[in-house]
């Protein structure tokens, strides 16, 4: 197989890329070809005002960046979770000097599946481990954690913690539901009613408030605001109103284009309606149990599907007057609504505004453009945003491992620009249609190239798409998720190939070339 680097480096050499282009920029599947303010700039696309730089990216060891802050001018802290194993996680900081150049520095080691990373109002630093939430004083010569809550759910589909300060000084928490639509086994059709993670108390998939008895003090309550999100990963708060706005992670086990994300005004006491329903109506499988879902709290927005917003924030930087009040969100998504950012108007109160036109639609979009492009760039994966300040936009990529920034700066003329030939797909293995039809009914749920009817369109699909390497096929991405070797999240979760019946057989063969 042709690699990505092996392509770029080939460019270069035949003169192809443009004479001032760097392959592989920081390590990364970035070429860039001039700059945005000090740092190598992405070929995707953005409004002419702006362009997103390369900060940082595999050769400083980066392994799954999540989040990025910037703490003071020239000083961010990232948070590298590390892959989905326990204890690989670890806190980061990054020193900037103006011309762009870079040095990391590793403060902390050993966490627990690491996301939420944010500036308190008490200039505090408050970190999210899956089970815990802690903070410390960046100022300090060294970091003293100060646990603030322990105890919080960490198994299941959904782990991670992410939160923001409401106007109140109160941490607003994700608890994301511990399975896609509240299924008993891996079979759709074994669903719960009522499902525990909505019921009772003390619910997982929901929306909780973590109260101080004053700004930077004690947890004083922890309690639900809101329930039936399944993974409320975008947390946002206006900065005048109050308003708490959440974007909706909706199910995945159905077609591409449907369910679709939501962005969800969240009041006290409201019931979302995971896993029963979504904008669409009643979710297969609860038909018997549930016949409307009119009891439900609708959403405010609808997004196209499967985009998975992973980060979102109310801007009010200096840098973009474009953007002044707007509510910004990260599509993280592999599938063709994925991998932009995106800017919504919104209503006096930041209600967020859905664009005019058929719905779901996209707004306004910051990046896009973002697909990949062997020699030129990979598929984006933008996670969490922040807003540094001088009012530019930093974010992390967990699955190209850098650290990004959209700037004021020109923008790109031509996406594709400088892109390498395509992929030759060579002949599928022996044991690939038998491995194929194995996977196929259980991974087919999530992913499109499993979708083909052919198991050799499937092939040229996922090894045009990096998941398979053909000249080391046990090496191969897909191999290694369904392994469940770090940092790749186990495929299909929670188990690898080892929770399909016949699985191991399937796997040993191709890679045996039976």
């Amino acid at each position: 197989m042709f690699s990505i680097r092996w392509m770029a480096a080939l460019a270069l050499c035949l003169g192809l890329a443009a004479s001032s282009a760097i392959a592989g920029e920081h390590g990364s599947d970035y070429v860039a070809q001039v700059k945005c303010g000090p740092y190598p700039r992405a070929v995707v696309s953005t409004p002419a005002w702006a362009c997103v730089g390369i900060v940082a990216g595999p050769v400083d060891n980066l392994v799954m960046p999540r989040s990025v802050i910037e703490v003071a001018p020239g000083r961010l802290l990232l948070i590298d979770m590390g892959g989905w194993g326990k204890g690989a996680g670890r806190l980061i900081e990054i020193t900037l000097a103006a011309d762009g150049a870079r040095s990391l520095k590793t403060l902390l080691s050993g966490l627990d599946r690491p996301h939420g990373l944010v500036l308190g109002p008490d200039g505090k630093v408050y970190v999210g481990e899956a089970s815990a939430i802690w903070r410390f004083d960046p100022r300090a010569a060294r970091i003293e954690r100060e646990p603030v809550i322990s105890g919080l759910p960490d198994t299941g589909r959904h782990p991670l913690k992410q939160f923001v300060f409401d106007n109140n000084g109160d941490l607003i928490v994700n608890e994301g539901a511990p399975t896609d639509r509240c299924e008993a086994t891996s079979l759709l059709s074994n669903v719960q009613y009522p499902c525990p993670a909505v019921t009772g108390g003390k619910p997982e998939a929901a929306v909780w408030r973590l109260h101080f008895d004053h700004p930077g003090g004690k947890l004083a309550s922890f309690t639900p605001i809101a329930r039936g999100l399944r993974n409320s990963m975008a947390l946002a708060v206006e900065p005048k109103s109050g308003l708490i706005v959440q974007g909706e992670n909706n199910i995945d086990f159905r077609p591409d284009n449907s369910p679709p994300e939501e962005l969800n005004v969240i009041r006290q006491g409201g019931d979302y309606g995971w896993p029963y329903c979504t904008a669409e109506g009643v979710v297969p499988g609860y038909q018997r149990f549930v016949r409307s879902c009119a009891r439900f709290d609708a959403p405010a927005v609808l997004m196209p599907a499967h985009g998975a917003p992973l980060g979102m924030l109310y801007y009010t930087g200096a840098m973009f007057p474009e953007l002044s009040g707007k509510l910004i969100v990260s599509l993280h998504g592999y599938r063709d609504n994925g991998h932009r950012i995106l800017a919504y108007d919104r209503a006096a109160d930041g209600r967020p505004i859905a664009p005019t036109g058929r719905q779901p639609a996209f707004p306004f979009q910051l990046v896009s453009g973002w697909d990949d492009r062997p020699g030129l760039r990979p598929r984006g994966a933008p996670v969490n945003i922040s807003v540094g300040a001088a009012g530019q936009i930093w974010f992390a990529e967990d699955k190209n491992r850098t650290v990004m920034v959209l700037m004021r700066g020109e923008s790109s003329a031509d996406a594709g620009k400088g892109a390498g030939g395509p992929i030759q797909v060579k002949a599928q293995p022996i044991g690939w249609p038998r491995f194929y039809t194995t996977l196929a009914p259980t991974c087919g749920q999530c992913h499109d190239a499993f979708r083909a009817r052919a198991p050799g369109v499937a092939w040229g699909n996922l090894v045009r798409s990096g998941w398979i390497d053909q000249a080391d096929l046990a090496a191969s991405k897909i191999v290694r998720a369904l392994r469940s070797e770090p940092p790749l999240k186990p495929m299909p979760p929670p188990n690898g190939i080892s929770g399909l019946p016949g699985g191991d057989a399937a796997l040993a063969d191709l890679l045996s070339g039976h």
